[in-house]
């Protein structure tokens, strides 16, 4: 089994107007969206892409993913130039977390986001399933939605929130897909 290497997290934030957890004692509506740039140490040629590492609070971020992230690279099932170990990654994601931007369309385009697709299962977790075309694969019936405005990435977030609550609650539940191709083709027509 090969690990996952991480060669750069970028961190940014949205604020979706609204508090985002109930029963936190402050009321937040800012939420973290982290993309990872990693590859399959096992699998060649190793070429490096963004992929959603995390989306949701700040709370959760510091209680539920970091732990994880840190014993994963403790137990060198992830590795890579950004930390030795899971010390070194709790620094390096801190001093990320204080470089954190307000997410932009065009930052999620670069990281080859155009659109995102969730599976019928999760699709079905949705409190809202507006705007989202479906697209059928070889393997399972998928529903996309395009990445146009920052509604799209409200949109986005909003519902990985939903699936997470609606799931087991971890904190990388919801994650959608980027959005292949060839689904992107029959969503622009």
């Amino acid at each position: 089994m090969g690990a996952t290497v991480y060669t750069d997290v970028r961190i940014y934030s949205i604020d979706l107007g609204e508090p985002l957890e109930s029963c936190d004692l402050l009321e937040n509506s800012i939420a973290l969206i982290l993309l990872a740039k990693t590859y399959e140490k096992n699998c060649y040629p190793h070429i490096p892409s963004w992929n959603f590492l995390f989306i949701g609070t700040e709370a959760e971020l510091q209680n539920n993913m970091l732990p994880d992230m840190v014993d994963l690279f403790d137990d060198g099932i992830s590795q890579g130039p950004i930390a030795k170990n899971g010390k070194a990654l709790g620094k390096y994601l801190s001093n990320k977390l204080k470089q954190q931007n307000p997410i932009i369309v065009e930052d999620l385009h670069k990281a080859g986001y155009i659109g995102f697709s969730y599976s019928e299962l999760m699709f079905n977790r949705l409190a809202d399933k507006e705007g989202y075309g479906g697209i059928r694969t070889l393997v399972e019936d998928r529903y996309c939605h395009l990445i146009k405005s920052d509604r799209d990435i409200k949109k986005l977030v909003k519902g990985v929130m939903d699936i997470r609550k609606a799931g087991e609650g971890k904190w990388w539940h919801g994650n959608p897909w980027k959005a292949r191709e060839y689904e992107i083709e029959k969503l622009a027509v």
